[in-house]
């Protein structure tokens, strides 16, 4: 997260600069159709994703407000006139926000918004620059969309073999989980919220123990005997073996 939000500030920099030096484009890459007298509505944009990108490099862990500047930056790139980089930083957003597990709850629901929501966004092209440009755009998403796709199931395939069958321990004779692939519903463990919110932080984040215990406002010790008590009921001896035996479910929070 670092890496990005650095890397993504120091973008921010070279955008600023470009302002400076080039000076400020034309109607529509200054001007706010709402406010047509608002020139300076480019650098403000990129100076606040640039805070956003400076607050995520210091605070790893405030994720969403990564997400956050490049849905910002996406909307701003396309209808300033940048469409491809637009493209780019929507696409990134999507991409990040499934591997870190955002999109697992209500996939379908979340994927379909987020498609609309971007060709609500590409239409506005049509006032602009016409319909043509739109259509391109459109077939130039679409081609991203499936190329990342694409390395997404290579990457699967290449690194499945890595996951293994862990069978776990019977829990008390009473429980048994589900076949490969089914449904685990928690609510069918003797699980307090705590522990479920620990398997939640587990399979969805890279939180430590340290992390979760602020978001649950408790003390680290407290989550270590929690995840403790988990690695006995479902019979693994850690938490890494717990997200490779969990990751072969679909979780039912």
């Amino acid at each position: 997260m670092r890496i990005i939000a650095g890397f993504g500030f120091f973008f921010g920099i070279l955008a600023l600069i470009n302002n400076y030096v080039s000076g400020l484009d034309d109607f529509p890459l200054t001007q706010s159709p709402v406010f047509p007298d608002a020139v300076f509505i480019v650098p403000a944009t990129h100076a606040f994703s640039m805070l956003l990108a400076l607050i995520v490099f210091i605070f790893p862990s405030k994720i969403k407000l990564l997400l956050s500047g490049f849905v910002i930056e996406s909307v701003h790139q396309v209808i300033t006139g940048f469409q491809h980089t637009g493209i780019f930083f929507y696409a990134s957003f999507i991409v990040l926000a499934f591997v870190l597990g955002y999109l697992k709850t209500y996939f379908w629901t979340k994927l379909i918004g987020i498609i609309v929501f971007w060709m609500m966004l590409l239409s506005t092209l049509i006032f602009f620059y016409g319909f043509t440009e739109f259509l391109f755009m459109f077939g130039l998403s679409a081609f991203l969309g499936a190329v990342y796709y694409v390395f997404y199931q290579i990457v699967k395939n290449q690194v499945s073999f890595l996951v293994c069958d862990i069978n776990p321990v019977e829990i008390s004779g009473e429980f048994t989980l589900p076949e490969k692939g089914g449904v685990l519903k928690l609510e069918n463990f003797p699980l307090t919220e705590r522990q479920i919110a620990c398997i939640k932080y587990t399979m969805e984040s890279d939180y430590g123990y340290r992390q979760i215990a602020s978001e649950l406002i408790t003390s680290e010790s407290t989550i270590k005997k929690e995840m403790q008590e988990l690695y006995r009921l479902f019979g693994v001896k850690n938490r890494e073996m717990l997200r490779l035996l969990l990751i072969q479910y679909k979780i039912a929070y």
